[in-house]
């Protein structure tokens, strides 16, 4: 196909307000619209984060605080949002909607319009690439409805932004084939797209970038001489424009990538199996007539939908054959598309659910760019293998006019558009209504309550979120896409929070006392959530603090502000009862035995940072503090405001504690942070420990 300047269609508006109004009735009929929507989410599970989403997008934008990261999780350190799935270029929009019609019915209206803006971005490039427009609508569909992306509409808001790419790909395509004003102008509509993509979902981004260097590359090596400055002008000026907001947040998150080393999904088991590429998912109404071979694909839902569809793979194959008469400008679409699609296979092959061992390129770019590990599902980039079938399909259609007579041309339109319904025709996607509505009486308690204390919801799933909604207040946890391992990695070391997040880890008797002063001066709790019934309950009732408020739903208990009875005379920091004598203590491990001087002594070895959490009286007390030779570290004591003292431990000594009225946290309890140095450390590369001995009285 000859590189025919776009935009010679006046007709192109029309064209895409009669697709968006088409579009419009299949995505509500497909998504089963129902009243449900306006006091629910449409789909379950992660949909409730989303929804989360749009809350805390709006409470940002009343605040005036950062987009980028949250004290409303992980409270009272807050956490980066870089890796969560926040997708500004949707929330933004979504929240101010919301203060007008209602969260839920603003949720459920970011996802019909996702597939809205799909179906006319994809028709709009296709009309722009030559295609007439019943190929172009058939096109539309196959990209906006394909299963993989209808998958995302259970809960995955972030990722139904797919129409940024061919929003991006034809403004290209007008920036590099046109001149004056029409050029600089579809190089302002692609790089809006490009941002538009990084703020939606990194994993888009990164298709979006595949498929723009693939048209790039194309563009440049076929344009005519004459025209090639031209060219790569316009796509410098695109790439400028979108780089200068892009770059920054790009750089950041890589930073934080490499500091938190956040995880993400296995990818050899979060891929795209062989055999699902054309075996019908869960989430076609076809996979009932392939059950048995469906099933055989673990994968849930929403990750398992990989299939293409024979339809647009015969219509794609129909106008590549014979090969040299292929429309030319398909073949970048080709070339990304296929890369994509080799990356959505992960690591290694799979077959079903077996693993085959034949090392796979994304294998290799896993090692060389770790960054991708962030991510890890990479059955998510088969979704830019619609893009040359959809983009097929349309010009299928334009090959297919010039042989056959309009009417057997639209009959065979019609007969495709009906066999590709019955192929991609969606399962029920439901609604799911409550935990918040009718509303939850204790979370109004709850919301009620004085005090600006944050909440310990013993849930660290998505229920949690959606309670938080209700009562809006901090909280400990956070149901985020990425956890961010610093922040876990506190709580871990927590005796009362580490067995939250890690079931195998027994619950740490504590009296009320001790887990009240921990729960108020170390993390700022005021307020205990649990379930109404079940393990969570009968924990949070372990604890013996106030119930404040209960419903068939859920129990809300008050941290009480009692002092605990002051230390003992003298507080053995190696006994295993330490709570039993009015401390608590985080970031030490177990009791050890080791050599120490002139002969072994008994104690606990901190980490680089250890918090003591004691009821001490005003006065003087003497912390006997040691530490192992040849390598003594440099130990830095914080406690009450401003009391600090720094010493390099060499041998053992006492280390004075001066307490004042004012050192005391409202309940008595003085809080003694230990930091070792991290310069100092031992043969195998780990912090020095600090041989914490006892506390006691001044004499």
């Amino acid at each position: 196909m000859s590189r025919r300047p776009p935009g010679e269609n006046p007709r192109l508006g029309v064209e895409s307000a009669a697709v968006a109004t088409g579009a419009l009735f299949l995505s509500l009929v497909a998504l089963r619209a129902r009243p449900a929507w306006l006091d629910g989410v449409v789909g379950h599970g992660d949909a409730w984060q989303n929804l989360w989403n749009l809350h805390l997008v709006d409470r940002a934008l009343r605040s005036g605080a950062s987009l980028l990261s949250t004290d409303w999780a992980w409270a009272p350190e807050g956490t980066s949002l870089l890796s969560h799935t926040l997708a500004p270029a949707a929330t933004v929009p979504g929240a101010l909607l919301g203060r007008v019609a209602g969260f839920s019915a603003a949720y459920a209206l970011l996802v019909v319009a996702s597939f809205v803006l799909c179906a006319v971005a994809s028709y709009r490039l296709a009309r722009r690439l030559g295609a007439p427009v019943a190929g172009a609508a058939l096109g539309a569909a196959v990209f906006a409805f394909a299963p993989q992306r209808f998958a995302r509409s259970l809960g995955h808001l972030n990722l139904l932004g797919s129409f940024w790419i061919p929003f991006a790909l034809e403004g290209l395509l007008v920036a590099s084939r046109s001149r004056g004003p029409a050029r600089a102008a579809g190089a302002v509509l692609a790089a809006l797209a490009l941002v538009g993509l990084v703020l939606t979902d990194w994993y888009l981004a990164l298709l979006g970038l595949l498929s723009v260097v693939a048209f790039s590359a194309f563009e440049l090596a076929r344009a005519p001489r004459g025209e090639r400055r031209g060219v790569l002008l316009a796509l410098s000026l695109t790439a400028a424009l979108a780089l200068l907001p892009a770059f920054p947040l790009a750089r950041k998150l890589a930073r934080e990538q490499g500091s938190e080393r956040t995880g993400g999904h296995p990818s050899k088991w979060c891929s795209v199996a062989v055999t699902s590429l054309v075996v019908p998912s869960r989430i076609q109404l076809a996979s009932a007539l392939t059950r048995p071979l469906t099933e055989r694909n673990h994968q849930n839902v929403a990750e398992g939908a990989g299939y293409l569809g024979f339809v647009p793979l015969a219509a794609t194959l129909f106008v590549l054959v014979p090969w040299r008469r292929r429309p030319k400008d398909l073949d970048f679409a080709l070339l990304a598309g296929g890369v994509a699609l080799v990356l959505a296979l992960g690591p290694q092959p799979r077959v079903f659910d077996r693993l085959l061992d034949v090392p796979l390129p994304y294998a290799w770019l896993e090692r060389l760019w770790p960054p991708l590990a962030l991510g890890g599902c990479v059955n998510r980039f088969v979704l830019l293998a619609f893009l040359p079938l959809a983009l097929g399909t349309a010009l299928a259609f334009g090959r297919i006019s010039e042989r056959a007579a309009s009417r057997r041309c639209r009959l065979l339109a019609a007969t495709a558009a009906l066999l590709l319904a019955v192929e991609y025709a969606p399962v029920d996607p439901g609604a799911s209504t409550g935990p918040l509505f009718p509303e939850d009486p204790a979370m109004a308690a709850l919301r009620a309550a004085p005090g600006p204390e944050a909440v310990l919801d013993l849930d660290t799933g998505v229920r949690a979120l959606v309670r938080q909604i209700a009562h809006g207040r901090p909280q400990t946890f956070g149901y985020l896409s990425r956890t961010p391992p610093s922040r876990r990695e506190a709580r871990l070391l927590d005796p009362l929070l580490a067995p939250l997040l890690d079931p195998g880890r027994p619950a740490t008797p504590l009296p009320r006392p001790v887990a009240s002063a921990l729960l108020r001066d170390r993390w700022g709790v005021g307020f205990v959530v649990s379930p109404a019934s079940g393990p969570l309950a009968e924990r949070a009732r372990s604890f013996a603090f106030p119930l404040l408020a209960g419903s068939d739903r859920s129990l809300v208990f008050r941290v009480p502000g009692e002092a605990p009875a002051p230390s003992p005379s003298g507080l053995d920091l190696g006994a295993e009862d330490l709570p039993a004598q009015g401390a608590v203590a985080w970031g030490l491990h177990e009791v050890e035995t080791v050599g120490l001087g002139d002969g072994p002594a008994r104690g606990r070895w901190t980490r680089a940072e250890a918090e003591l959490l004691v009821a001490l009286p005003p006065g003087v007390h003497r912390l006997s503090v040691a530490a192992p030779r040849p390598f003594p570290p440099r130990l830095v004591l914080r406690w009450g405001e401003g009391r600090e003292a720094a010493m390099t431990v060499s041998s053992p000594r006492e280390v004075p504690i001066a307490v004042s009225p004012s050192d005391r946290l409202p309940d008595g309890m003085v809080r003694i942070r230990l930091h070792v140095e991290p310069a100092w450390t031992d043969s195998w590369e780990r912090p020095l420990g600090v041989f914490l001995m006892s506390l006691s009285p001044s004499s």
